[in-house]
């Protein structure tokens, strides 16, 4: 990646404070940073691995405090009460640092406290009085599950930027009909794939690491689990697929809510479905992720909604067949038959018929998997993310 020439170098401050989405801000920040050598990342310690930024090299500004991390405090209800301490005194202390040397762009990833106390509003409306350019990244339209509880609060904060970033077309026409914000100051950027590049394995070590059978086929579905994800929709497709494909294994890997994995377990063991299903309910640190991707053949995303999903852009650069719904993000980045199949969500009919199909032809995964590798490294890597996101920091700091 080559830098940005001096004269447009800009001072930039990446703004996750609480460390909310540490792999993604380490993606960002060492692609901003390889063009933008003025790119800092303002977050404190990612409490599972308190050295990540360093190893990576990250320019870090954690602010006055970054003591709550590294406690390791287990009840999470301290731990959340010191965290938000810790979070308005550091909020505090940019304020003040700011005062003294502003920032050209400030890039806001998450404002964790808004939808409480709404004191991040009061800061970002202190620095645009004083000309610093504000971006902020839509990870998702409004907060899952929720509704519309939270439009008036979102579309203050949506009015208030100076531009905002999407991950996906389907996210800016939300955002266009639903809080009128204008096109123009709407920039498209893809998420990027993470931990693709943590290490190298082969598909047989990595089934030796987990105690899968060499000649199972293997069916993953990775990630955060949450009820939007149509994990007990897809355990319903499951239960046909092994009828038919009764060698086959679904690997479900990823932690959630105690209660709904409850529930999950439940329903795979009333389904009949404990020796086709591995489940591995847990935190999988990111180290892992390339030996759960690696042993799998298919992955699947069987969502009901996503306005995006970096899981999605993770799987692509594994270059295994995908299989997703036709929703949201995911409808934009693959073509049907093409980089993977895209089946409309409850028609489990179609998802069982597109399942036992790889299952059977290991040609055809390889080749959805090598065509979804290749639109990846095209047009989602991090350095194409980078360029945009630097073009749109060029643009506003011009306006």
């Amino acid at each position: 990646m080559q830098q940005i020439s001096n004269e447009k170098q800009l001072n930039v401050f990446v703004m996750d404070l609480l460390c909310i989405s540490p792999f993604y801000d380490r993606y960002l920040c060492e692609a901003l940073q390889a063009k933008n050598a003025s790119t800092y990342l303002g977050a404190i310690s990612f409490h599972l691995d308190i050295n990540y930024f360093e190893r990576y090299m990250v320019r870090r500004y954690a602010g006055l405090i970054d003591l709550v991390a590294k406690l390791r405090i287990r009840n999470k209800i301290i731990r959340r009460g010191l965290k938000t301490l810790e979070y308005a005194l550091n909020l505090l202390n940019l304020l003040l640092r700011f005062t003294l040397q502003r920032p050209d762009i400030i890039h806001i990833e998450w404002l964790p406290l808004v939808q409480t106390v709404p004191v991040e509003l009061w800061f970002l409306k202190i620095m645009k009085k004083r000309g610093v350019r504000l971006v902020y990244t839509v990870h998702n339209v409004l907060p899952h599950d929720t509704g519309l509880r939270y439009k008036p609060i979102f579309s203050r904060i949506y009015d208030f930027m100076d531009a905002l970033i999407c991950h996906t077309r389907e996210a800016k026409e939300q955002l266009v009909s639903t809080f009128k914000t204008p096109a123009s100051k709407i920039w498209v950027i893809p998420h990027g794939p993470m931990f693709h590049d943590s290490f190298k394995i082969t598909r047989a070590e990595a089934r030796t690491r987990l105690g899968c059978q060499e000649d199972l086929p293997i069916v993953l579905f990775f990630g955060a689990i949450r009820p939007y994800k149509g994990l007990e929709y897809f355990l319903e497709v499951w239960r046909v697929v092994t009828e038919n494909c009764p060698e086959a294994r679904l690997m479900i890997a990823g932690n959630g809510d105690k209660e709904y994995i409850q529930r999950l377990k439940e329903k795979i063991d009333g389904l009949g479905l404990n020796e086709s299903v591995v489940s591995h309910f847990r935190f999988i640190p990111n180290e892992e992720l390339p030996v759960f991707h690696q042993a799998a053949d298919i992955f699947v995303y069987p969502y009901q909604a996503i306005t995006q999903s970096g899981a999605l852009f993770t799987g692509m650069a594994f270059g295994k067949a995908i299989v997703a719904t036709s929703v949201g993000g995911f409808k934009e980045t693959l073509q049907h038959n093409v980089t993977g199949l895209l089946i409309k969500y409850g028609d489990i009919q179609e998802w069982v018929h597109s399942l036992i199909y790889l299952i059977k032809n290991p040609s055809e995964r390889l080749r959805l998997g090598q065509a979804a590798l290749k639109e990846m490294n095209m047009h989602y890597s991090w350095d194409v993310i980078a360029e945009k996101t630097l073009e749109c920091y060029c643009t506003i700091s011009k306006g």
